[in-house]
């Protein structure tokens, strides 16, 4: 029984006329599109690779700090141009 459904083929093979490998052969790009046996197209998405954050908890530490630091060095400029703003009411 064949399927109502077949995947459309998304790479071409590169020749293998030569015996070296090739720097710049492409490897299979996975696409998000099927072509029913009717002709009709779907198209879905394709989720990216999720990549694992494997710094220590030190790095992690770290950066917090820097990240907190930086804050409060926003909120303190902040503070010093506000404060120091002339008065309107003067003019």
């Amino acid at each position: 029984m064949s399927s109502a459904f077949m995947q459309t083929p998304t790479f071409l093979k590169a020749s293998t006329a030569s015996s070296t490998t090739n720097l710049f052969e492409k490897k299979p790009v996975e696409r998000g599109v099927s072509i029913d046996q009717d002709g009709k197209s779907n198209i879905w998405a394709i989720e990216p690779k999720v990549e694992v954050d494997s710094s220590s908890n030190e790095e992690k530490v770290k950066k917090g700090l820097l990240a907190v630091g930086g804050l409060g060095l926003a909120v303190v400029g902040a503070g010093l141009i506000l404060t120091n703003l002339p008065n309107m009411d003067n003019y």
